[in-house]
């Protein structure tokens, strides 16, 4: 049983969250147009906040929840 005030953290979340800065460094070092790399930066933000509230509001859930539906007629297990 997991404990309820910790979740775990994705692998993919470290990923997406180390693209921010690198993209920052890259564009200092090649030279890249500002413009270019606020575009980047601000669409890796909203990935990095989308992915994180999901892991976050997902840590609690164990998965037998009632929403989790395995039959195919659409019955919840009642």
């Amino acid at each position: 049983m997991r404990r309820a005030g910790r979740y775990p953290r994705s692998w993919l979340l470290i990923l997406m969250g180390s693209v921010i800065p690198l993209t920052l460094i890259m564009g200092i070092q090649f030279h890249i147009e500002q413009r270019f790399t606020a575009a980047i930066v601000v669409a890796a933000l909203l990935v990095f906040a989308s992915m994180e509230l999901w892991i976050h509001a997902s840590a609690p859930a164990i998965g037998d929840e009632w929403w989790q539906d395995d039959h195919c007629s659409g019955g919840r297990g009642y």
